[in-house]
């Protein structure tokens, strides 16, 4: 709205629709059949958390002309579904439900259901008030119903466009098939930002008129400095294809980009200020950065076609390995709570890690600290979703730094192994080949890894352990004094 409308009316714009989405009334005027079999009107109260700019009476003589200049934006933009509950709320009916489930993800999901409805009919007041306002020279022309009518699509555009499509349909057609609609049962929203910004760069450079290509090039600026603003670096459109590219160059043993931009930028840069002021993960939420696909917040010791079919899996096969996680939490582990939190829902999660939060702090499985410091705060923002900041943070460079030492450790133990191998078969050709990618080996380890570097006496110590493995082998594997005497039964 500010790249068309100028960012000093579009904040005053959504100033006043705030203003009158929070002064609306919780009662609304619906028609229900009567006792008599025809049809009357009737005031139901809807509750104060169901405040929404369609239940003003537009056909209430005292209405001030203020509020009545929406009447056509509530009407055409009702007949889409745009003043409609959540689309959550739809989808599992917890406007008529009554059982208990319904009313614990009215609970549970009350920020999600009501932030998404409050956001779209703020959006759709603001943008309506910016047309209508331009039509008629900020009220020194009389409007006609044409630029009511006008005002109004233009503002249903700019909402479906910024927000996403409001019906389960408005997603891509692939996507509506039984396969499609599992893979992007999430996924909606990360397609509609990608259309949104491509949107944008189309305008941009092959607008229909200078006058197109002007607003659509002010409105992309403004989306990359909210963006960069709120989520930082890290969370810029098309940073995860450039961090990609670089990671296909980087050595293994190196940072990958994600790190190194870590130690490049402070963090208020990098995560932006969301985070910095809140002090919990808000950025990972709002990032316009590798929408459609997301590394893994666990690096997993598993084939890279498996991690694809867990993503293109989507929430099915997400929610059946965490059971299967939570289940050998509980009986290898003994990890009770633990294991239970893996296979909840997210909400029931967030409950019991606000619990451990509170009581144990952000410790491992083994008790040590994650992050030093969980104060209050930090559990009560858990229990609504959203992970301290540090602790994000700190997971996020262990796993770093925990990949490039396996990285290290396992080109070390592959090259002492292949010297071992060739010094008991006595193969001086192969044994010379080996020194010299050991002395290459050594040569590429980054200063902080010299300490792994492989020496005589490293060499010495691994042939020794080597030789007293091989003594212990019996048909082909190593057995331990336990096996050797049952295995002295079989004769």
């Amino acid at each position: 709205l500010a790249g068309e409308y100028g960012g000093g009316k579009a904040t005053s714009a959504i100033s006043r629709a705030t203003k009158l989405f929070m002064g609306s009334p919780s009662t609304k005027m619906i028609t229900v059949m009567g006792a008599d079999g025809k049809p009357e009107t009737r005031e139901v109260n809807l509750g104060k958390h169901n405040k929404g700019f369609d239940n003003y009476n537009f056909d209430d003589p005292n209405t001030p002309e203020y509020i009545l200049r929406y009447k056509t934006l509530v009407e055409k933009a009702g007949a889409r579904g745009m003043f409609n509950q959540s689309i959550d709320q739809e989808h599992v009916d917890l406007t008529n439900r009554k059982d208990i489930l319904a009313k614990f993800n009215q609970v549970s999901g009350f920020l999600v259901h009501h932030g998404e409805r409050f956001g779209r009919q703020i959006s759709l007041m603001a943008a309506y008030d910016l047309e209508l306002n331009k039509r008629t020279d900020n009220g020194k022309k009389p409007a006609t119903q044409a630029d009511y009518d006008v005002a109004a699509q233009k503002a249903m555009e700019a909402t479906e466009l910024t927000l996403g499509s409001t019906a389960s349909a408005g997603r891509p057609v692939w996507a509506q098939n039984p396969y499609g609609n599992v893979a992007f049962l999430f996924k909606r929203f990360a397609v509609s930002r990608y259309y949104f910004m491509a949107h944008l760069v189309d305008q941009s450079l092959a607008g229909a008129d200078p006058e197109t290509r002007k607003i659509a090039r002010s409105q992309l600026a403004y989306f990359m400095i909210t963006t960069g603003s709120l989520a930082g670096v890290a969370g810029l459109p098309l940073m995860g294809a450039v961090g990609a590219i670089y990671d296909m160059f980087a050595d293994d043993d190196e940072d990958d980009f994600e790190a190194m931009m870590r130690k490049l930028l402070p963090g208020t840069l990098y995560d932006g200020l969301a985070n910095e002021l809140l002090g919990v993960d808000i950025a990972s939420r709002v990032s316009m950065n590798s929408l459609l696909y997301r590394q893994p917040f666990i690096d997993k010791d598993q084939a890279a076609l498996y991690t694809l079919f867990e993503q293109l899996g989507g929430p099915v096969v997400g929610t059946i390995l965490s059971v299967d996680r939570g289940v050998k939490l509980i009986t290898e582990q003994g990890e009770v709570q633990r294991g239970l939190e893996a296979m909840a829902p997210a909400a029931m999660r967030n409950i019991s890690k606000y619990q451990r939060f509170s009581t144990e702090g952000a410790n491992t499985m083994r008790g040590n600290p994650i992050v030093d410091d969980i104060n209050p705060y930090n559990s009560f923002m858990q229990l609504l979703g959203f992970a301290p900041a540090d602790y994000v943070e700190n997971l996020k460079i262990n796993s770093s730094e925990r990949r490039r030492q396996n990285v290290v450790d396992k080109r070390r133990r592959k090259l002492m192994r292949r010297h071992n191998m060739a010094k008991t078969e006595g193969d001086r050709e192969e044994i010379r080949e080996v020194r010299k990618k050991i002395r290459e080996f050594n040569q590429s380890l980054p200063a902080e890894y010299r300490g792994d570097a492989i020496d005589d006496p490293a060499l010495e110590s691994s042939y020794k352990g080597f030789l007293t493995t091989t003594g212990k082998m019996v048909n082909g594997i190593v057995y331990t004094d336990a096996m050797r005497k049952s295995f002295e039964e079989y004769e």
